[in-house]
């Protein structure tokens, strides 16, 4: 495309450092071409541009357009990739490496050159006229190299307002090109952005991707690939070092398998015995496995599953089909984190050009677990936790906050990742840089997605569209993986196979090891009147009496408010205190700290302790802990059917018990949710039952009626819906995308509460400077991070400290939903206090209690002294 002579370019400069030579123009465009080349080798994603391409070509049926040439697509973006800092060659942004300062920008300069270059090869016949519109809206991701994407279409004319004629020929003056003033007039005339715009060019664009998404993916690769070889080159440059890229090779995926089939059997890995007895696993029925020594026969049919799906796999492999996403649907206790590390190490050992390997949760208990579970097979070195509720420890202060681990994590570069969900699909939705950088560490993937109806309803269509279009372009394979599935392949008109046919799945979850618990219904049991405190005291009493007997007893309510109402109701007590001496009364919500929850969790655990633990959604899933009987507050039944795994969920007894009574909140905490006109609809039925509830029948039923809503809505003429999202992917709406698709629902303020907690929760090494008498001070970690504002400023290296040391105030912080107040939403009656993106809570103790969390009504008056309601 351009000539970059070293000779004729040596006096340009593309970064400076301090007592450092700059680096030279050319240098940094040829390392920054390095790394496209080696990512683009790494993960093999030529033929991934090329099936992105060919799927271009099949959505324009029209006779009268030449199809795009892949060679020439290929190439040109190359280019995009060599020459996105041309703008940089430009007098005034050269005189800042002088010490010159100024205000002149180089990425919207870039853009206008290689734009010219490509107006030149249209006009050469170079370029077909749809060959320009592909290039031309690519293009954008160099204009956008160091910002966030908007709406590309809305941007246009915004853009071709930054275009200087006078600074343009100069820049194609120092790169010796010859000016076409035909090329040159077009982006000065205000026509060549508006007409964008016109219906005739809409069209055009619809039609590149269409529902396929495949202009979409191609846009988000390419963008993903420039931003990241720009940083990378620029890294170099800084340290003076290669950037080392980590990903699974065939010594990691060797080593990984040894660990797991390994040729002897231990106590903690099954999987060899597995291995051995594959055979008779698989001639063996179901209902073979017969439960009268229950723990041999959950470890038998444990085996049984992991065998069954591995095969099940093998054979989409083998076929060569286009199953890229599949349903692994395993009940509670079935053992779902060991059959996904088996079938991805059965997928990385008949695809061997597999790069990556994906655990995605909801929940940051879930990615403690697995990842605690998957360690002894996969090796602390290949394998990294990106969440919030990971504090590393580290001996070295330094070494936490160095820029070499932000970097690594920034990058997921670790050949394993366990990761939020929220962070992964931030990468398809999100607009800003750095949720951008890894789209290309999807492509020659393994993504293992937990317990995906956690998400949004509203956004089960995108995520739907999304995974089946990354699958079909990417090669990326997903498992979807629950004990509770929703069918959302349907929202996508895709068909996601599941591992397990309908009759196995049936007679699997009717096996009499997963009938631990039976749901029931009680109509007679209604939730109280938090304004009347005898029908509390009545209601408290009833739930205790109906739990006499029992152990360890379960109370899930919808809200953080009547949690609280209820543990305050059973402190006073008179049959707690009668019947109960010697129980521990626990509450578990949203406002406990991270140090009080721990031990909780803990105390529950312990198969000789006498608890009653009061709770809301926060017990729900991925917390590891077993009731004897357990009471649920009537709401959406997937969220009952959690519950349900909490109870009786190591199978000691013969049948454990979930009481669910009636109560109205649900519509308030779910509301304009698809779930909670599912629940509407139901309820009558439900506590019309007078026998224990068809679990099975009953989620399958539900989720039933949620699709057929979200369908129906997706349907509807002229309404903002799931498709009009999809449609603003394919159209490249990305600023609408982020403002729109949220994977969860729910804006948050997070108080930070300065108390001390306990140091054995999260190591010394890391808080040993806020330390005393084993003790973490909240306050002396508050003061550390404001003073990384109060003295370092906004410079990059303090952004990388604080984004390294923002984790360590996690086990401080408590998250309130941003309700509205008689003055407006809570966030704005609350911005006086915030600081750095927390309200710092200086006098807690007048409304914040370790064991009983925060009280709302206290808050109200020591806050904002106005009425709000904290759900």
């Amino acid at each position: 495309m351009f000539n970059l002579s070293e000779k004729e370019l040596s006096s340009y400069y593309a970064h400076s450092k301090k007592d450092s030579p700059p680096e030279s123009f050319v240098l940094h465009s040829e390392i920054t071409l390095k790394y496209y080349d080696k990512i683009i080798d790494l993960y093999g994603l030529d033929s991934v541009f090329s099936r992105l391409i060919e799927d271009i070509n099949l959505n324009d049926t029209s006779a009268k357009n030449t199809a795009i040439r892949a060679d020439i697509i290929k190439k040109a973006l190359r280019d995009f990739v060599a020459f996105h800092d041309l703008g940089k060659l430009d007098k005034e942004v050269q005189e800042k490496f002088t010490g010159k300062e100024n205000k002149s920008t180089h990425s919207d300069k870039s853009y206008f050159i290689i734009l010219y270059k490509l107006l030149v090869m249209q006009k050469q016949n170079t370029l077909n006229g749809k060959e320009f519109i592909c290039l031309f809206l690519l293009l954008y991701s160099v204009y956008k190299h160091h910002g966030r994407l908007d709406d590309i279409i809305e941007d246009l004319e915004k853009i071709g307002c930054r275009f200087d004629r006078d600074r343009t020929i100069a820049i194609l003056t120092a790169l010796n090109e010859p000016i076409d003033e035909d090329a040159l007039g077009l982006p000065g005339n205000k026509n060549f952005w508006t007409r964008w715009k016109g219906e005739n060019e809409k069209r055009l664009i619809r039609m590149l991707s269409s529902q396929s998404l495949s202009f979409f993916t191609l846009f988000k690769l390419q963008h993903s690939l420039l931003i990241t070889s720009d940083y990378y080159a620029t890294m170099e440059f800084t340290t003076g070092r290669d950037f080392k890229i980590h990903t699974l090779d065939m010594e990691t995926t060797n080593e990984i398998s040894r660990r797991f089939h390994g040729d002897t059997m231990s106590g903690d890995n099954f999987n060899p015995r597995i291995n051995l007895d594959r055979d008779i696993h698989i001639s063996k029925n179901l209902n073979d496995i017969a439960s009268e020594n229950k723990g041999e026969a959950l470890n038998e049919l444990r085996s049984l599953l992991n065998v069954y799906a591995e095969e099940r796999v093998a054979k989409f492999l083998d076929e060569k089909n286009d199953n890229y996403v599949c349903f692994l649907p395993v009940p509670t206790g079935g053992g779902k984190t060991n059959i996904s590390l088996r079938l991805a190490l059965k997928i990385m050992e008949k695809r061997d050009e597999i790069r990556k390997l994906f655990y995605v949760f909801p929940f940051i208990n879930l990615i403690e677990q697995s990842y605690d579970y998957l360690e002894k097979f996969i090796g602390k070195d290949h394998m990294a936790r990106l969440d919030s509720g990971n504090i590393e420890l580290s001996e070295s202060h330094e070494e936490r906050e160095g820029v070499a681990k932000y970097v690594d994590n920034l990058f997921f570069n670790y050949p394993i990742l366990f990761i939020s969900h929220v962070r992964f699909f931030d990468l398809f939705l999100r607009n800003e840089k750095n949720s951008n950088y890894n789209f290309h560490q999807l492509a020659n993937s393994i993504v293992i997605i937990d317990e995906i109806q956690a998400y949004s309803v509203t956004v089960w269509t995108e995520i739907s569209c999304l995974l089946n279009a990354t699958g079909r372009f990417m090669n990326t394979r997903f498992i979807i993986m629950s004990a509770t599935l929703p069918a959302i392949d349907i929202l996508s008109e895709s068909r996601f196979p599941a591992l397990f046919n309908n009759r196995f799945t049936e007679a699997l979850y009717n096996h009499e090891l997963f009938k631990r618990t039976s749901i029931k219904a009680e109509k007679s049991l209604k939730m109280a009147d938090k304004k009347d405190k005898q029908s509390i005291v009545k209601f408290t009493d009833k739930l205790l009496k109906k739990g006499t007997g029992h152990s360890k007893i379960l109370v899930v309510l919808n809200t953080v408010k009547d949690s609280l109402e209820i543990y305050s109701a059973i402190c006073e007590s008179k049959v707690y205190k009668k019947e109960f001496n010697g129980y521990e009364l626990l509450l578990l919500n949203s406002t406990i700290l991270d140090d009080r929850r721990k031990r909780i969790i803990e105390t529950c655990k312990q198969s000789d302790a006498k608890a009653i633990l009061i709770s809301t959604q926060s017990v729900e899933a991925g917390v590891d802990i077993d009731f004897d009987i357990g009471f649920r507050a009537y709401a959406p039944f997937d969220s009952i059917v959690q519950v349900a795994g909490r109870i009786n969920r190591n199978n000691k007894k013969n049948m454990g018990e979930l009481i669910v009574f009636k109560d109205e909140k649900y519509k308030y905490v779910y509301r304009d949710d698809f779930r909670a006109k599912a629940t509407r609809s139901m309820e009558d039925d439900f506590f019309k039952k007078t026998e224990p509830v068809n679990e099975r029948n009953e989620i399958i039923g539900f989720y039933d009626r949620i699709i057929e809503e979200v369908k129906n809505d997706n349907e509807t003429p002229f309404k903002e819906s799931s498709r009009s999202n999809v449609s603003d992917m394919a159209n490249l709406f990305f600023k609408q995308v982020d403002k729109n698709v949220a994977l969860i629902e729910g804006d948050t303020i997070a108080l930070f509460i300065p108390a001390d907690i306990e140091a054995s929760s999260y190591g010394e090494f890391v808080y040993k400077e806020f330390m005393s008498n084993g003790y973490i001070s909240g306050e002396k970690v508050w003061l550390a991070y404001e003073s990384l504002f109060l003295e370092g400023g906004y410079s990059y290296e303090t952004m990388t400290v604080v984004r390294n040391f923002s984790k360590l105030l996690c086990p401080f912080t408590i998250n309130l939903f941003n309700s509205r107040t008689e003055s407006g939403k809570l966030k704005d009656v609350l911005k006086g206090g915030m600081r750095y993106g927390y309200f710092y809570c200086r006098n807690y103790e007048k409304y914040y209690n370790k064991k009983s969390g925060l009280d709302p009504d206290k808050f109200k008056k020591e806050v904002t002294g106005r009425e709000y309601l904290i759900l």
